[in-house]
């Protein structure tokens, strides 16, 4: 998994983290697909009212993308700093693409059976 130490890394990250395309940010900010790749490759900077709108869509804060030091929140109920996101392996990212795409009540069931798993994993350990 890439650093992250660039704007254009970040920003990118953080919309497929999201599960959104280039289009969908479109669709979202008004921010051409063009342009968010011309800045998710590093070819120029957003502007301040682009960076204004990819912190409102992609939920982290405007620190975060310009320097990838301050906390973001991908996921309020994460709560993770980007040192934590940076950590995850492309194996967690592509299962957390998938888990954001399911329904709530899809979610609620995929959380029962993690907590099933880990709940015998301690089981076993105590044991």
């Amino acid at each position: 998994m890439e650093s992250l130490k660039t704007i254009g890394e970040r920003i990118k990250y953080a919309r497929k983290l999201k599960g959104l395309t280039q289009n969908d940010i479109y669709k979202l900010t008004g921010i051409s697909s063009g342009n968010l790749s011309d800045i998710e490759n590093n070819k120029v900077l957003p502007s301040a009212n682009a960076l204004i709108s990819l912190k409102r869509e992609l939920g982290v804060s405007i620190d975060w993308i310009l320097t990838g030091e301050a906390d973001v929140a991908f996921d309020k109920k994460q709560n993770k700093s980007p040192s934590d996101i940076g950590k995850l392996s492309p194996n967690e990212i592509d299962i957390l693409l998938k888990y954001r795409k399911l329904d709530d009540v899809d979610k609620e069931e995929i959380d029962a059976i993690i907590d099933i798993k880990l709940h015998r994993k301690n089981k076993k350990y105590l044991s």
